[in-house]
């Protein structure tokens, strides 16, 4: 057995079997390397925020967040901004090209004012982008170096814990009835007050 995927407890081996069974041939999966606890914890994290958005009405989606000054749509247009361009990124270091356009920084302010219906595929449809990026990674590109201009210390293996991180936080500070003790040990050894990181100050 690979031993990434041993690291995985009984339950989540035979989930992620059953998946792969039920995908059938020609489906594409993680690479063998890939930090696969880490990308399960993101894919958690991601289904626990999209729960948490569908249980909101439309008018609450325009509510206040934990976030001073922050609406919830504006914290859901940051989480989905960030989760493109990290998938803009692993496109751009899988194919080893250099385009520095994918570190322009959106309009968060125009984009929290989407109708609600926008503003919830804006996320879904961003994190089925960066699920595809995670999955088209080869073995090697796993052990790539992120662009300097962002982490200059951090390998793309180290993408799906950040991105774990930004969605479980995310989704404690969305004010939608996640609390702390719903958080993951990991994410809260680093941050136990679950305070969230402005990527864009807008």
């Amino acid at each position: 057995m690979d031993p990434i995927i041993s690291e995985l407890s009984a339950t989540d081996q035979n989930v992620r079997a059953a998946f792969m069974k039920r995908q059938g041939k020609g489906a594409r999966y993680d690479a063998h390397n890939a930090p696969i606890e880490e990308l399960l914890l993101a894919r958690r994290g991601a289904a626990y925020f999209a729960r948490q958005i569908n249980e909101l009405t439309n008018s609450e989606l325009y509510g206040e967040s934990r976030i001073s000054g922050w609406t919830r749509a504006k914290l859901i247009s940051d989480i989905s901004y960030r989760a493109r361009s990290m998938a803009n990124i692993l496109a751009q270091v899988r194919s080893r090209t250099s385009n520095k356009d994918i570190f322009q920084e959106p309009n968060l302010k125009l984009a929290s004012t989407l109708p609600s219906q926008a503003l919830r595929y804006l996320f879904t449809h961003t994190d089925i982008h960066l699920n595809v990026e995670f999955r088209d990674l080869k073995a090697e590109d796993w052990d790539l170096p992120f662009p300097r201009e962002l982490h200059p210390k951090l390998k793309i293996r180290n993408a799906p814990y950040l991105r774990a991180e930004t969605i479980w936080l995310g989704t404690y500070n969305l004010s939608a009835g996640c609390k702390l003790r719903h958080l993951p040990t990991q994410i809260l050894r680093t941050n136990p007050t679950a305070q969230y990181k402005k990527s864009f100050n807008q």
